[in-house]
């Protein structure tokens, strides 16, 4: 125990002091013989060691017990304090989940996803173990595979079965394993950690696409090819300080688990009276579609204030570009755009009305120009929020509505070069590659991190939270 720097205290302990094999009787006339029996060590008792409750036989309900009240204890600290979410999801792992891990080694169960990384952790160590030329570790190597042949328990049978789980074959060649993939391709052992990875991701690919219900959605997003799928899903990984209840969300919606009456007649049957119409408007089947993208009752409420507060971004942008404001406020601010901006070069105009002198225009109201006299340039953009499956149909929509606006300002603005720019953010916060372009070309290297931004606001649910 000195070797680790701990010291028996002798006064809670009792020291039995052995020399060759025969006791030696020390100052408190301790002695045993083969009829003394520690109490401790009996069925059903238990002793502490370095503060942890052992005992010869793991009494799991004891073992339970005491992990889970001592992890519900921390992490009622940790939600409880002026943290924020991610702060107070790190400190979860980091403080909270450590509880449980007594438990887990000795019934060997835990979280799916410490399951899966426990799974590439041992097909990695394999790998390594037969990479090494260190005579040392090649003795580890024969010992596991004399242990497999002895049909004994064996990091190369397990990690064998775990690559196959992925599709994969181990080649264990001497100083040079590789891994097989189905399709023929081989991979070293130095980049084979990608490749394990990329396998668990196609793997829980094919199980969401099997889900006719919580994985529609997620299906739908992997098939469209115009989407940028990339930019889809990075929130997660760069909105470090994203709320709780807006992942939550997402996921939630992601999987139809709304309560919609469509939700409670189809997916859980638990509808009384079997009717399906929306309870706000009362004219088609109340779903997770139609309650974001579709309900005439919210378009001029919610829908107008998620559809603001996600342009609004790209705007003052712009504003800022062409000197006329100074300061770019939050994506989350509350402040709105002026209906007019106006200096010595350009003039700007948010949801103002265009008078028609050359055309009849019915459509005339777009959500805003930008006029730059310098350049002799004219922008406008519109945007739209619909549902996943509609964005390109949106798209082909708004070209057509406001076709006779642009051609009228080609005649009020002759010389000018009139650009029409259509910025379509699905109600989840999709968005297709030609939209990247176009803001690209709009803010140059800002672009990202704009649509970054205005991702945020169509995802953040606080102006949704009553819907």
């Amino acid at each position: 125990m000195q070797d680790i720097g701990l010291h028996w205290n002798q006064k809670k302990c009792s020291v039995v002091l052995v020399k060759r094999g025969a006791q030696v009787l020390d100052e408190s006339g301790m002695r045993m013989d083969e009829t003394t029996t520690i109490t401790a060590l009996g069925e059903g008792k238990h002793y502490k060691f370095l503060g942890v409750l052992e005992n010869v036989r793991q009494d799991e309900r004891l073992a339970l017990a005491c992990a889970a009240k001592e992890y519900l204890r921390r992490i009622s600290i940790i939600w409880s304090s002026p943290l924020s979410d991610c702060n107070r999801v790190q400190a979860s792992n980091q403080y909270a989940l450590p509880v449980l891990r007594y438990l887990m080694e000795k019934r060997g169960v835990g979280l799916r996803s410490v399951e899966h990384e426990y799974k590439i952790t041992k097909i990695k160590s394999l790998l390594k173990l037969c990479q090494n030329p260190d005579q040392t570790v090649e003795a580890v190597r024969e010992f596991e595979e004399h242990a497999m042949a002895s049909g004994h328990q064996s990091l190369v049978k397990e990690a064998a079965k775990y690559a196959e789980e992925l599709n994969i074959t181990l080649q264990l060649d001497t100083l040079n394993p590789v891994c097989v993939t189905t399709k023929g391709k081989v991979v070293t052992a130095a980049t084979a950690g990608n490749l394990l990875k990329q396998s668990q991701e196609k793997q829980f690919l094919e199980i969401a696409k099997d889900k006719k219900w919580q994985g529609k959605l997620f299906r739908i997003r992997w098939e469209d090819e115009s989407l940028s799928i990339t930019s889809c899903f990075a929130w997660l990984k760069g909105w470090a300080t994203c709320p709780t209840h807006t992942i939550a969300g997402m996921y939630e919606l992601y999987e139809q688990l709304l309560p919609t009456k469509l939700y409670t007649k189809e997916k859980t049957q638990t509808s009384t009276d079997g009717e399906v119409l929306c309870r706000l408007c009362g004219k088609v089947a109340e779903s997770v579609a139609h309650v974001l993208a579709g309900c005439s009752s919210l378009a001029q409420t919610k829908y107008l204030y998620r559809h603001n507060a996600a342009l609004k971004i790209l705007l003052f942008e712009l504003l800022r570009e062409r000197g006329l404001m100074e300061e770019v406020p939050p994506w989350y601010s509350p402040v709105m755009p002026k209906p007019a901006y106006q200096n010595t070069t350009s003039e700007a105009f948010w949801d103002i009305p265009i008078y028609a002198e050359h055309n009849e225009v019915r459509a005339n109201r777009i959500d805003a120009r930008l006029v730059n006299h310098e350049r002799k340039e004219v922008c406008t953009i519109e945007m739209s929020c619909p549902w996943i499956e509609s964005r390109a149909k949106k798209d082909e929509e708004k070209t057509l509505k406001y076709g006779p606006m642009m051609w009228e300002l080609t005649q009020r603005y002759i010389g000018y070069r009139v650009e029409q720019n259509y910025v379509i953010i699905d109600v989840l916060g999709g968005y297709s590659k030609h939209l990247e372009k176009s803001v690209r070309k709009l803010l140059g290297a800002r672009a990202r991190s704009v649509l970054e931004r205005m991702q945020k606001s169509v995802k953040h649910f606080k102006h949704c939270q009553n819907i």
